[in-house]
């Protein structure tokens, strides 16, 4: 009984070292502002995260979440996702994902994001999309 109550603390002990805090980085990259989300969005923080980054927006309304060293995503930060898009798209804005690991890209697939929110590969493709992308 005192081995498994050991290992079950140390698994838990390790899940919690390899966690890491979600948080972003701004840049602004061929006239676009980009944000680069990193670590793993949890329920705590994700909600402060977006709340950030719509302020960010005021003055740009077309952005690039780059979310290549984004290791986890929950149903909170998919809802947050669908809320930024819908909020830039009244603000005649857009939004554009470029990059994610594969465990992302499934979830975002089985989730419908990509009708919502295209994914591209670089910034000089996303600027393309955010420049020219015609409606209808």
């Amino acid at each position: 009984m005192v081995a498994y109550v050991y290992n079950y603390i140390k698994r838990r002990f390790m899940m919690f070292q390899q966690w890491k805090p979600f948080n972003f980085e701004i840049s602004f990259e061929e006239w676009l502002i980009v944000f680069k989300l990193t670590g793993d969005a949890d329920s705590v923080t994700t909600d402060s995260i977006f709340e950030k980054i719509m302020a960010e927006t005021s003055l740009f309304n077309k952005i690039v979440l780059d979310m290549a060293d984004l290791a986890y995503c929950n149903s909170r930060f998919l809802w947050q996702l669908f809320s930024l898009a819908d909020s830039l798209e009244k603000k005649m804005g857009k939004v554009c994902i470029r990059k994610c690991n594969q465990a992302i890209i499934e979830t975002l697939t089985i989730v419908w994001m990509f009708d919502v929110i295209p994914m591209c590969e670089t910034v000089a493709e996303a600027r393309q999309y955010l420049t020219n992308h015609k409606e209808g």
